[in-house]
């Protein structure tokens, strides 16, 4: 169990080199060829948590590009997923998950025009996906638009274990 080490869970070091080998045309290709598989997930926050959107791209099943970041706070259920139905839209391909712990499962219920898949985040499949990002970025294999996602930077660099008083909605 991995909690409250009091130290940064993402390597400064490894965050820089994410923008090596990020490909500014990825996203743009995604949009219209079908064999580049793109992964869409949706943090919906509810009172002061910020909603969260990212989609990651790959063309060769290894490097994983962030092309897409949508992060905003208070703002009511239609306009959430009218941002859903936009991001998917532009991304035919694309998985598209949505958190359903609690407030997520209206929303999930009412986005008709979008095919979703609910998922639950539990305390072991959260340390699961932080080892995981931690291991692609230690790689190089997960590249991001550092200058461009200042927000996912910001909480990368500071995200700790122990994340109760952390804004950690975009990792």
């Amino acid at each position: 169990d991995f909690v409250a080490s009091g130290e940064a869970v993402f390597a400064a070091a490894d965050i820089a080199r994410s923008a090596a080998g990020w490909d500014a045309t990825l996203g743009e290709r995604a949009q219209t060829d079908p064999t580049i598989a793109v992964q869409i997930a949706w943090d919906i926050g509810r009172r002061a948590d910020h909603t969260v959107g990212v989609a990651l791209a790959s063309d060769d099943q290894e490097h994983w590009h962030v092309i897409d970041f949508d992060r905003f706070v208070r703002v009511p259920f239609p306009e959430i997923a009218e941002r859903i139905a936009t991001m998917s839209h532009r991304y035919p391909q694309a998985d598209v998950r949505v958190e359903s712990n609690g407030i997520g499962d209206p929303l999930i219920e009412g986005l008709l025009q979008v095919p979703v898949e609910p998922f639950t985040t539990t305390a072991r499949s959260k340390v699961q996906a932080l080892q995981a990002i931690q291991l692609l970025l230690e790689q190089g294999t997960l590249h991001i638009p550092v200058e461009d996602v200042p927000a996912l930077v910001e909480e990368l660099q500071v995200y700790e274990w122990d994340d109760k008083h952390l804004r950690q909605d975009a990792v």
